[in-house]
């Protein structure tokens, strides 16, 4: 997956250098920056774009590099900033459901209830039959660590749109890893790995649930094929603070 990426990556670069055109140069911004594993370098980039090419991009595309920057803030826990670029996605992207939902999960952590509300009030609005958009979300707050209550009801939402997704089941299953609710998060770990039997991130996680519920054995045996499927596994998971 890794080298994958990095094959994308080089080649959408190369598109940027061609074409030379402000849409690609965002494109690198919006597609290709790790959101969950952000870097000064990602910031720079994406602020780079909106210097460079911002006259030159549409209304859309410019609201979704704000948004991506804000994440990168907010992973970094520099909400007032990360507040600022949600703003600005909104400004020029009146209808993008997450920024208002990660504009008010920045709000509520710095305790502005209040502002979090209409927010919150807001993305409801705009979400509705955005099932894939409320699966990213759930798993951006899945991978945050907050506010894991809402995190559910995204991903609850998102299956009642696309059931047995399972994507969307192995963001819930996390959800539920996170906040304690083992049993449930074993259950959606199942409905994953029964069609897709080698995904780390489900076997992983699933192996430490099983170990938390006093299953040492098949939480081990999980946990050695979850690393036999993806070695970096363990690594992954560490960064959004879950450790074997």
């Amino acid at each position: 997956m890794a080298l994958k990426k990095q094959f994308a990556a080089a080649c959408l670069a190369a598109l940027v250098i061609a074409l030379a055109a402000p849409a690609h140069a965002a494109g690198k911004c919006v597609a290709e920056v790790d959101i969950h594993n952000p870097a000064d370098a990602d910031i720079l980039a994406c602020g780079a774009v909106i210097h460079q090419h911002g006259p030159g991009m549409s209304g859309d595309l410019r609201g979704k590099v704000y948004y991506v920057r804000g994440l990168l803030y907010q992973f970094e826990g520099k909400l007032d900033l990360a507040i600022a670029d949600y703003t600005s996605a909104i400004a020029w992207k009146p209808n993008l459901t997450d920024a208002y939902a990660a504009r008010a999960d920045a709000y509520e952590a710095q305790g502005q209830h209040a502002k979090a509300a209409q927010d919150y009030a807001a993305s409801d609005t705009y979400a509705k039959d955005l099932g894939p958009a409320l699966a990213e979300r759930c798993w951006v707050r899945a991978i945050r660590g907050n506010p894991l209550d809402r995190a559910l009801a995204d991903c609850t939402q998102a299956l009642a749109q696309r059931p047995g997704d399972p994507t969307t089941l192995d963001a819930r299953g996390f959800v539920n890893f996170r906040m304690g609710n083992y049993a449930a998060a074993i259950a959606d770990y199942d409905a994953v790995l029964a069609k897709w039997p080698r995904w780390a991130s489900s076997l992983y996680i699933r192996g430490l649930a099983k170990i938390h519920s006093g299953d040492t054995a098949g939480g081990n045996a999980d946990i050695a094929a979850a690393k036999d499927a993806d070695y970096r596994i363990a690594e992954t998971y560490a960064i959004y603070g879950v450790k074997q």
